[in-house]
Order: C-alpha cells, then sequence, then structure tokens
C-alpha cells in the first residue's frame, strides 16, 4: 500500500473512532435525560395520587395505586442509577499495556 494512503486511513479511522466515542456519550447522556424525566413524571403521578385522598371510597384502591406508583418510581431510580453506573464505567481511567 502506498505510504499516503496508509497515512490517511489511520487518520481516518481515528476521526471515525472520535465521532464513534462521542455518539455513545450524547446516547448514555440521552438516556440519562430521558429516565430522569420518567422518574420526575413518575414523582408527579406519586404527588396527584396522594392528594387525591380526600375523594377517596375506596382506601384499599388508594393504597395500592400509592403503591403502584411508589413502584414505578422505584423502577425509574434503578434504571437512572444504572445508567450512571455504565457511564462511570465507561469513563473510568484504566492503565493499557
Amino acid at each position: 500500500m502506498k505510504r499516503i494512503i496508509a497515512i490517511f486511513s489511520n487518520k481516518l479511522d481515528e476521526v471515525k473512532k472520535e465521532r464513534k466515542m462521542r455518539r455513545l456519550s450524547r446516547a448514555i447522556d440521552s438516556a440519562i435525560d430521558n429516565a430522569q424525566d420518567s422518574l420526575d413524571a413518575a414523582k408527579i403521578a406519586l404527588e396527584e395520587a396522594a392528594e387525591s385522598l380526600p375523594e377517596t371510597t375506596d382506601f384499599s384502591g388508594y393504597v395500592q395505586n400509592i403503591s403502584d406508583k411508589m413502584d414505578e418510581m422505584e423502577t425509574h431510580k434503578k434504571t437512572l442509577a444504572r445508567l450512571q453506573e455504565i457511564k462511570a464505567y465507561l469513563e473510568e481511567d484504566i492503565s493499557v499495556k
């Protein structure tokens, strides 16, 4: 292979690698933002469910609804925590031999 082709091939590969890393970083940040939005929405839904107590006549249904909203919040918290762990894992400094 000609030297000039080899030189440009390596530089293009580096540019492609950098672009892929930026794409991955944006994807993780976007997923974190989406998980945070879902968690915020679940918190609002829980507050709205809790505020419906004065109009409630079915108390076991009320408790179940609150429980369901709390389960949903826990799920979103776990998702958010996992995404943050993934980001930290990928951004961790390591030594390469």
